[in-house]
C-alpha cells in the first residue's frame, strides 16, 4: 500500500480551508502543504491540530511567497476539513494541498529536504529542483514545487518528475501563487539524486521552492540480504568491510 488519496484547495482569506483525503485510516500519514503570496504571512504556529512541521520557506524573489509542509500520523479516521490558524496578513491567494499514505511505518517519522530556493527570474519551462533523499527500498516519495509567477493566471501547468517517473496527484494555480505534488510508490533503495519536475509558463517568470519527502516503508515479516564478496587474504590477515541499507528502524540479527 501507499498513496491513497490527495486534496486541493485555493482560497483568498487569511486562513487556508483543503478537505481530508477520501479513506484515511489510523496509522495512515498524511502530508499537508501550502503556499501563500506575500512574505508577510506565516504557516508556524497555524497548523491544523496534531500536524509537525517539517519546514517553513520565505521566498525573497518575485514579490514575496511563503511555503510551507507538515505532517501528521493519523489515529482514526480523519474527516471533514483541514483547517488552518489565521495567517496574519491580510486576505493573501492561497493554495493548500494535502495526501495520504496508507500502510506505512507505524514508528518511524516521515524525512523532508531542506527546502530547495531559486530567487531568479526563470522562464517557460521552469526546471524545479527538489534535493534527493537516500531511500529504503519501499519507500514512497512526495515532491512538492511551489513557484511564485510572475503574473496571474500566466502557469499553464507542470510536468512530473520522469527520472525517476512520478505521478501528478495535484497541480493547482491561483493568482500568483502555485502549487503541486507528485508522489512515486515503492521507491528503490539508495540515493535519489535531485528530483527535477517542470511548470509551463503562458509568459512572463517564476521562482521557487521545492522539498521531497521520503515516507518510510512499513516493516512486515522476516527480512533476507543476499551478499556476494570476492575476499583476498594476505598471510594470516583476512578484512572484510560491507554496509547493509535496512528499511525503517529494524536491528538486523547476523549470522556468519
Amino acid at each position: 500500500m501507499a498513496y491513497r488519496d490527495s486534496t486541493s484547495a485555493i482560497g483568498t482569506s487569511t486562513s487556508c480551508v483543503v478537505a481530508v483525503p477520501t479513506g484515511v485510516q489510523a496509522d495512515d500519514i498524511v502530508i499537508l502543504v501550502g503556499t501563500v503570496d506575500g512574505s508577510g504571512n506565516t504557516f508556524t504556529g497555524n497548523w491544523p491540530a496534531g500536524f509537525t512541521q517539517f519546514y517553513q520557506t520565505n521566498l525573497t524573489g518575485g514579490d514575496g511567497q511563503q511555503m510551507a509542509c507538515a505532517w501528521k500520523r493519523l489515529t482514526g479516521a480523519d474527516s471533514g476539513n483541514y483547517t488552518f490558524g489565521s495567517l496574519d496578513a491580510g486576505a493573501p491567494g492561497w493554495v493548500a494541498q494535502a495526501v495520504a499514505f496508507s500502510g506505512r511505518h507505524t514508528t518511524d517519522a516521515p524525512v523532508a529536504t531542506a527546502a530547495t530556493d531559486e530567487t531568479g527570474d526563470n522562464t517557460t519551462p521552469v526546471s524545479i529542483v527538489a534535493s534527493g533523499v537516500t531511500a529504503i527500498a519501499g519507500d514512497d516519495l512526495l515532491w512538492i514545487a511551489a513557484p511564485d509567477v510572475s503574473a496571474t493566471g500566466v502557469a499553464n501547468g507542470f510536468t512530473a518528475p520522469s527520472s525517476p517517473t512520478f505521478v501528478e496527484r495535484e497541480d493547482e494555480e491561483n493568482g500568483f501563487s502555485a502549487l503541486s505534488i507528485a508522489t512515486l510508490d515503492a521507491a528503490s533503495a539508495g540515493a535519489t539524486g535531485a528530483i527535477t519536475g517542470t511548470l509551463a509558463l503562458s509568459s512572463g517568470n517564476a521562482n521557487w521552492t521545492a522539498y521531497l519527502v521520503r515516507i518510510p516503508v512499513a516493516v512486515t515479516g522476516a527480512i533476507t540480504v543476499t551478499q556476494t564478496s570476492v575476499i583476498s587474504a594476505t598471510a594470516s590477515v583476512l578484512t572484510h568491510t560491507a554496509s547493509i541499507l535496512y528499511p525503517g528502524s529494524v536491528t538486523p540479527t547476523i549470522t556468519l
